[in-house]
């Protein structure tokens, strides 16, 4: 074992724990549901106010909170329905398989996180206002 293997955190050491999908698609959608909850008001500002759903910025939040890409990538891969740009497979190619794999489930649900909580806003299911450029064209 290398030196610097032996300093990384045991979570970047071992294995995914799955080798074959383990969660139904049902499952899968409702963690992302609970993901989204967990991260929606994180995204809003200090007013209340939420200003954008990023990508970029669901996924920072994620890196915190979220173990499922970790814990079952292949399930991921299963039932995810966002797809990946140039710059994530960037991203994930640049790593060892396992890690990279763990990447690419992040990626993912990062995505279709970020899906659900625009889906919720447009349905008026967070109950926090908006302010979008579309919002403040329409105001004007």
């Amino acid at each position: 074992m290398s030196h610097d293997r032996a300093k990384q955190p045991p979570a970047e050491r071992n294995p995914a724990a799955e080798t074959v999908a383990h969660l139904s698609k049902t499952t899968y959608h409702q963690r992302v549901a609970t993901l989204a909850e967990r991260i929606f008001p994180r995204l809003a500002d200090d007013a209340g106010t939420l200003q954008t759903v990023s990508y970029d910025r669901v996924l920072g939040h994620l890196k915190v909170i979220e173990r499922m890409s970790r814990d079952n990538p292949f399930s991921v891969l299963e039932h995810s329905e966002y797809e990946l740009d140039p710059f994530d497979w960037e991203r994930i190619n640049s790593k060892y398989p396992i890690h990279g794999l763990a990447e690419q489930a992040r990626r993912l649900v990062a995505g279709d996180v970020q899906r659900r909580i625009l889906e919720a806003v447009a349905d008026d299911e967070m109950g926090t206002p908006v302010n979008t450029n579309q919002n403040r064209e329409q105001s004007q």
